[in-house]
């Protein structure tokens, strides 16, 4: 707090330090506890050290994957996915041959029909945000759209153990396999410009 950098601010983030830390802690025989990976520290350019502020919640620094889904969500209803929401590809080299263009037809209606339940079935168990660690095919961001579910992608693994820890859900590994009492929940999930990029806070 001393260093020439913010010693003119240092008033104002002791302050914010101080509440960051009675936010976490957690009250034992003898004293309190306070686990520092409770308490993420987002750094972003282009402000000024006055614009520091304690968010009570978690920053994931990401933008929303489809610009037709909703920004803000009240009593949001958080689904936490660790596999992609894409048609894996096979391990082997594999090889498909297609002789007439309804069989391509076909092929591509067969993967949209897979994406579309996948999404369903996310629509289904209550979740209107979801929190994916991978990717997020172009088809199923549509279908994720279409249902006003705001979705985020490629989320760190740190980030998703804190998210399950601060909403109450659990971290899924199978869509199929997934129910509403996985979710998790928050009173406001929001992407707000934060300098001149877009991050999302839960």
């Amino acid at each position: 707090m001393e260093s020439k950098l913010i010693s003119e601010d240092s008033g104002m983030l002791s302050k914010l330090v101080v509440d960051a830390i009675l936010q976490i802690a957690e009250k034992e025989e003898g004293g309190n506890k306070v686990d520092l990976d409770n308490i993420k520290v987002e750094k972003k350019a282009g402000g000024s050290i006055r614009n520091t502020q304690l968010i009570k919640g978690i920053v994931l620094d990401k933008e929303i994957v489809h610009s037709g889904m909703p920004t803000k969500i009240e009593k949001a209803k958080i689904a936490l996915l660790n596999s992609a929401l894409e048609i894996e590809k096979t391990e082997m080299s594999a090889e498909i041959r297609i002789t007439d263009p309804t069989q391509m037809q076909m092929f591509l209606e067969e993967e949209n029909r897979m994406l579309k339940s996948m999404v369903d079935k996310i629509h289904e168990v209550g979740a209107n945000v979801l929190i994916c660690q991978k990717g997020i095919d172009d088809i199923a961001q549509h279908y994720l759209a279409k249902q006003g579910i705001l979705s985020v992608r490629r989320v760190k693994e740190s980030d998703m153990t804190k998210l399950a820890k601060a909403t109450g859900g659990r971290i899924s590994s199978n869509i199929d396999d997934m129910t509403s009492k996985d979710l998790g929940s928050a009173e406001l999930v929001e992407q707000r410009k934060v300098g001149d990029r877009k991050v999302d806070i839960c």
